[in-house]
């Protein structure tokens, strides 16, 4: 139980703050002028009236305010109170010493502001002059006692929250890491979706950023495939109490993001922050040069995260020309719409267990891919903790999805893609895996472009190089169906192949990490769970 005791002269800030405090930490807001307004008849005094009458009850002492406060505080339901306000030392001694009694812990903040400040505003709030007698004159003299004096001049009401939070131990800049990143090692597509939809209903908040140029394929509890561009993979699968959250770096298509909330069903839990870019029209003609050029799935990512730059000056403009949008000006957004890096810290001082889930691949990263045939941003794990807004030491685990055997998606009208090391033809990927070649290029689709996928032999150097800017905790190998047929049949790591046991091994060598995931397949059975205690 905690007891925050707020102090100061008429007009100091003490309303505004307790306000504040009562919302962000969910404590119950006692006001000591509520409290004596039920005692007068009618219940309706003035300012004057009420402090008469408070210097009347204090001439038998504290407790027509210490009882009320203390009542409050043993409430199991709420985790504590903010005591608007104290105008004596007796006050704020009594308190503390039936805080004592009932194993509460209190803190007594002083406030203070200059006379110009305060008279300022009293007249914006329409006060009368200021009445406060003989005991709201000695009222300054409590910050000789107060273990926190806040200059409210200096600073606004959210200053002063952090302020108070942090003399309270509840502003763990330092929480404990609480936070899994689910990152591609390649060039995406190596089914993260499938194996984030299988662990989702861990945690409680579910994190997405990137755009809609990947998608990730899930398969629904109801059994039917879908791939999802804008919220989280686990959307589907997370327990009710999750949140859903769509990080401040993500662009999003508009029509694409609502399809997606529909489907999903649970308005009440997804959040978007409000910097969250959305797409035009402009965009995707924009990025159009971009499809032949270097195989870009042309959704218009690119231009609008180089908009986001550009455009930062004619801001304003380009709203009232619907070219440069961000979710916190879209209608349709509103119930959705918040400051998500706010919630993401709050929820890990809280000890929330987060998922972060990372969309393409490293092998594609805008600073550490081949360039020019990159993507738009940094899709590395420290890139996708930056568009979400979190720090690395609040991290736990950091899980690295490889493919048995890469892909990258093939460029239209005969450009290139990007380099990709021995390429196989989905001839060579069937005879190994036992699947028709024909059935392998249907499969083998990306699910935002519909365009068929290169295929290569597994590339051990941008294993190495991926793990090197990952630092991975665990590895989750992906497709092990198309090293050896007889691993779809597998449940169990036992049943695997000896070729198959001995890549992970070697994969497991090269990283130096442990392959904690195996997925033989794309069926509700085909996750092979090997962690170790997380």
């Amino acid at each position: 139980m905690k007891i925050i005791v707020l102090s100061g002269e008429i007009a100091s800030g003490k309303s505004t703050l307790a306000a504040v405090l009562g919302e962000r930490m969910s404590i119950a807001h006692i006001k000591s002028s509520t409290i004596l307004q039920s005692r007068l008849a009618g219940g309706d005094g003035t300012r004057t009236d009420l402090v008469a009458m408070g210097d009347d009850l204090d001439a038998d002492g504290p407790s027509w305010l210490t009882v009320p406060v203390i009542k409050a505080a043993l409430n199991p339901l709420i985790p504590g109170v903010v005591v608007d306000s104290c105008r004596r030392v007796e006050q704020v001694q009594a308190i503390r010493r039936s805080a004592y009694t009932i194993g509460a812990r209190v803190w007594h903040v002083h406030l203070t502001a200059s006379e110009p400040s305060r008279e300022f505003r009293r007249q914006t709030r329409g006060d009368g002059p200021e009445n406060g007698g003989l005991t709201e004159a000695m009222v300054d003299s409590l910050g000789n006692i107060a273990d926190l004096i806040i200059d409210t001049d200096a600073c606004d009401p959210g200053d002063c929250s952090v302020r108070v939070s942090a003399l309270i131990r509840e502003l763990n800049v330092q929480a404990e890491p609480c936070v899994d990143v689910y990152i591609g090692a390649q060039y995406g597509s190596e089914g993260k979706g499938h194996v984030i939809s299988q662990v989702a209903h861990e945690y409680d908040a579910l994190i997405r950023v990137g755009g809609p140029n990947a998608g990730h394929t899930v398969i629904r509890p109801n059994g039917d495939k879908y791939a999802f561009k804008s919220l989280p993979s686990g959307s589907f699968h997370a327990q009710r109490h999750a949140r859903i959250i769509i990080g401040s770096g993500a662009n999003v298509r508009l029509s694409t993001l609502l399809s997606e909330i529909e489907k999903v069903n649970r308005p009440n839990h997804i959040h978007i922050d409000h910097r969250v870019r959305i797409i035009s029209d402009a965009d995707m003609v924009g990025e159009g040069r971009q499809i032949a050029g270097i195989g870009s799935t042309g959704q218009g990512v690119g231009a609008a995260t180089a908009s986001r730059i550009l455009d930062r000056h004619a801001h304003d403009d380009f709203v009232n020309d619907e070219v440069y949008v961000c979710a916190g000006q879209i209608p349709a957004l509103r119930p959705y719409v918040t400051d998500t890096t706010a919630m993401i810290h709050d929820l890990i001082q809280g000890g929330a267990l987060i998922m972060l889930e990372g969309t393409q691949g490293t092998g594609l990263s805008l600073y550490h891919g081949p360039y020019p045939y990159v993507t738009s941003r940094d899709t590395t794990a420290q890139g996708t903790m930056a568009e979400a807004g979190i720090g690395p030491k609040h991290v736990r685990r950091v899980i690295m999805v490889v493919r048995a055997n890469p892909i990258r998606v093939q460029s239209p009208e005969g450009g290139s893609s990007g380099p990709m090391k021995r390429e196989l033809s989905w001839e060579d990927v069937s005879l190994r895996s036992g699947v028709d070649a024909d059935v392998l290029r249907e499969r083998e689709r990306t699910t935002t472009t519909k365009r068929l996928r290169r295929v290569a032999e597994f590339d051990w150097e941008l294993l190495h190089r991926s793990a090197m800017l990952n630092t991975p905790t665990d590895v989750a190998l992906t497709f092990t169906d198309y090293i050896d047929p007889a691993n779809a049949r597998a449940h169990r790591f036992d049943q695997l192949s000896y070729s198959t046991k001995d890549f992970i091994n070697e994969i497991e060598r090269v990283v130096g990490s442990r392959v904690s995931f195996v997925v033989t397949g794309f069926t509700t059975n085909s996750v092979i769970d090997r962690r170790e205690q997380w």
